[in-house]
């Protein structure tokens, strides 16, 4: 078990009696701890999934820091413990032929990019103290996948009530920042707002203006997946202009922008850039100094594409490819 300055053993990432574990977070250097995770990621992978987010809590893939003076390694936490998880994560993968693909909370560190290529991206607690930016994406996202993830806590943060419209926002984002979009399921097999929000805390979202919004979205990740899936984020190209709207929160109020952007580049160095109203409202921007109307959950694809030749590599391939 982790031990900590003064040898104290604690667990403290949602653990408790009343959370989602009750036990202590184990030295990823121990052999023991190795051996039994290799065990029962074993056993998640002889059921034939396709994805494990087996480093849920691991923030980024990492592991929390250690200063046991009897595990064999340095007294203090360090690159030790790095070289130890992604020796770890390798071995896991390379023990289930390298499916399935494995994943952590949050986007992954750049030490394990290469083993942990599909994460839970979920752009939550940033607005606690601020608004999200899609900054990984921009520097990782030609060489890993994410998805919207199952946006934890985020009613923390944000009133669903004053906003009714958020979660097409933060569909509208992940979109946005290139991630493979989810949904959660609540009572009735209805769309959620989020996992951790007891079920009779609030009544769903609008079902209809999601299930169009996420429809729209994943036709253009499907008709698009050179930028999409495989591109690279740049700055934007095309100039626009349009309205906000007031994102309130639970703190505090944020003017947001009426309209989501995204430019990418493919390997071919075709540029596209998107723009999406996440409203089901219409609304007026401006286009290159021209006033053109967007539709309710609309998004526009501009820019000089060709049609695409041969298929996109899969999840796997880009993981094997980075290993």
């Amino acid at each position: 078990m982790m031990r900590g300055p003064k040898g104290e053993i604690d667990a403290v990432v949602c653990n408790g009696e009343n959370l989602q574990r009750l036990g202590y977070d184990m030295c990823v250097a121990r052999e023991w701890t190795q051996k039994t995770v290799l065990d029962e990621f074993g056993k998640l992978a002889a059921f034939g999934l396709d994805y494990v987010q087996f480093f849920d809590q691991n923030i980024g893939g990492g592991t929390l820091l250690c200063y046991s003076r009897e595990h064999g390694h340095p007294e203090i936490p360090g690159a030790w413990q790095t070289r130890a998880m992604s020796s770890l994560q390798k071995e896991m993968l390379d023990s289930a032929g390298g499916s399935p693909v494995i994943g952590a909370e949050a986007s992954a560190a750049t030490p394990y990019v290469k083993n942990l290529v599909f994460n839970d991206a979920r752009a939550c607690f940033t607005f606690g103290r601020g608004l999200p930016v899609p900054g990984y994406a921009y520097v990782f996202h030609e060489f890993i996948c994410n998805f919207m993830g199952n946006q934890c806590g985020i009613h923390f943060y944000i009133d669903s009530k004053k906003n009714p419209w958020n979660l097409f926002y933060r569909t509208a984002y992940a979109f946005h920042c290139g991630d493979m979009l989810s949904i959660l399921l609540g009572p009735e097999g209805k769309i959620f707002w989020n996992w951790g929000l007891k079920w009779n805390a609030a009544a769903p979202p609008p079902q209809e203006p999601e299930l169009r919004l996420l429809r729209s979205l994943n036709q253009l990740r499907k008709q698009y997946p050179q930028f999409l899936f495989e591109g690279k984020m740049i700055p934007e190209f095309i100039r626009w202009e349009a309205d906000t709207v007031s994102l309130v929160l639970t703190n505090r109020t944020e003017t947001i922008p009426r309209i989501l952007a995204s430019a990418w580049e493919d390997s071919s160095g075709n540029r596209i850039e998107f723009l999406t109203n996440f409203l089901p409202d219409p609304c007026e921007i401006i286009l290159d100094g021209t006033k053109r109307r967007l539709e309710g959950l609309e998004t526009l694809a501009l820019g000089k594409v060709p049609e695409i030749v041969g298929e996109t590599r899969s999840v796997e391939q880009r993981a094997a490819c980075l290993r």
